[in-house]
């Protein structure tokens, strides 16, 4: 494009939101925040720990599993529920 000619609305804002994009991945990933890839939610954690929806929100409110709540929905970190299978004492 030379630079005598103007850009539609359409791509300006494309070259736009772009840039937020790629500015968001950078604060998050500078921020330690989760990204959407490393959430896991409610009921994938108590499938992958086999507890009961219980037990979860036991563990929840004793601090034993960090989470985030969006809304109304439960969100884990999969970092820390990875810690936490690793911690776990073996079954008996």
């Amino acid at each position: 494009m030379k630079a005598n000619e103007f850009k539609s609305d359409r791509e300006l804002l494309d070259e736009i939101l772009a840039e937020l994009n790629a500015v968001s991945q950078k604060l998050k990933q500078k921020n330690g925040i989760a990204t959407d890839d490393d959430l896991l939610d409610n009921a994938d954690v108590i499938q992958l720990l086999k507890i009961s929806p219980q037990t979860a929100a036991r563990w929840r409110k004793d601090g034993k599993l960090k989470f985030i709540r969006i809304g109304r929905k439960i969100y884990y970190c999969r970092k820390d529920i990875e810690e936490m299978i690793v911690a776990l004492p073996p079954a008996p």
